[in-house]
């Protein structure tokens, strides 16, 4: 059953440049196959969603009876509502003192000792006003664009679904700036690749998402074959963008970027977390799932590490990670909202269930509905930037 394993098996590096020490271990990618080998037959059966995934289906045909409308009117009308929320008063203009009292500690703390150029400036003239969840999504991006411009960075990748509409931010900021240096990479990625969650919702720890999760030779070797497409081999630095929740999903994902590098022979570059985060200097402490320790001027910048955890099969990590600050409910009730990431999109629920070539055609057309979307955001980025050009 895994003769073809030996020959993908790769030597997974934790050297310097995510670890303190040279240290070299097998990883063979076949945990959860040896854990739950009666989800083998199912894990090889082509993907199908789960009955919580077909509701999204279900509301979004109801919303549409109901209304007399098409499905992209429906969405786009409850993703512009939201995003067109303010984060002051979010919950009423009467609780504009209560939500600044939650996010003043933060940008304070980060201000402190912080540069003040470029899009810092403008970040910090912006982030205790009351703007929409629209702009502070541009204003999450444009920070983030400084950081990469200001360690000489090119290659950001922005990993999985998630951060899709900072992307499209950030391309806006690209495109403003005429900076052909910096440049956007997308992949799918999704689940926890041959580990088990860490998550407490039952959800991810039932025998679908154990099943979707499993890894073969074939479907790893699919997986690289998806990284090749998207020339990284030549890169020396690059930044990952998403969210830091359990630290299970990133720790699968290093072991699979490891894993590739080695595969092909390639020394692995220089890697940046770049985590979007309310608690953008890291207050909160979480030891069980990841520990920062602050490096550096700045309260956002240090060492991320993501500890060992062998009965959830997670290594143990070292990387430099930065703080990137967002408002919170732009991540619970846009990015990280079910229906939003499922249609609005361009990225893809992506499991390792998924990755044949059955589901190629999907990852390049992305969410059915995002492309309408996404022509209302980048009119709407550009016209912010231009604003944010004259602070």
């Amino acid at each position: 059953m895994f003769k073809k394993l030996i020959s993908l098996s790769v030597i997974l590096l934790f050297g310097s440049q995510l670890a303190g020490a040279m240290e070299y271990n097998e990883d063979n990618f076949d945990f959860l196959r040896r854990e739950y080998p009666d989800l083998i037959t199912t894990a090889e059966k082509p993907f199908e969603r789960c009955i919580e995934e077909n509701k999204h289906y279900q509301k979004l045909k109801f919303l549409c009876d109901t209304t007399s409308t098409t499905p992209i009117n429906v969405l786009m009308d409850g993703v512009k509502q939201e995003m067109n929320k303010t984060t002051l008063h979010y919950f009423g203009s009467q609780y504009e003192q209560f939500v600044l009292n939650q996010i003043e500690p933060f940008i304070s703390s980060l201000k402190q000792n912080h540069p003040q150029h470029g899009y810092f400036k403008v970040f910090f003239e912006r982030a205790l006003t009351n703007h929409t969840l629209l702009e502070n999504i541009l204003l999450t991006a444009e920070y983030l664009y400084q950081v990469v411009k200001d360690q000489e960075g090119t290659n950001v990748l922005f990993l999985g679904r998630t951060p899709c509409v900072i992307q499209v931010a950030y391309e806006e900021i690209c495109k403003k700036q005429e900076d052909d240096r910096q440049r956007a990479i997308h992949l799918n990625f999704s689940g926890h690749p041959d580990a088990l969650t860490k998550r407490a919702s039952d959800f991810f720890k039932s025998d679908t998402n154990i099943a979707r999760d499993m890894l073969s030779p074939d479907k790893l070797a699919h997986y690289f074959s998806y990284l090749d497409t998207k020339d990284v081999l030549a890169i020396k630095k690059l930044f990952i963008v998403d969210i830091l929740a359990s630290g299970g999903s990133l720790n699968s994902f290093l072991r699979i970027i490891h894993a590739y590098y080695q595969n092909r022979n390639v020394t692995i570059p220089e890697i940046i977390f770049l985590n979007l985060s309310q608690d953008v200097i890291w207050s909160i402490e979480r030891p069980t799932l990841y520990t920062f320790t602050k490096t550096g001027e700045t309260n956002n910048k240090g060492t991320l590490n993501l500890p060992e955890d062998t009965e959830k099969n997670m290594k143990p990590f070292q990387l430099t990670a930065y703080g990137i600050p967002i408002f919170d409910k732009v991540l619970t009730e846009i990015f990280d909202q079910d229906m939003f990431q499922e249609f609005l999109v361009h990225g893809i629920q992506y499991p390792a269930q998924k990755w044949t070539s059955q589901f190629d055609d999907q990852k390049v057309e992305g969410g059915v509905y995002h492309k309408e979307f996404y022509d209302y955001l980048r009119a709407s980025f550009k016209d912010l930037i231009d604003e944010h050009s004259k602070i």
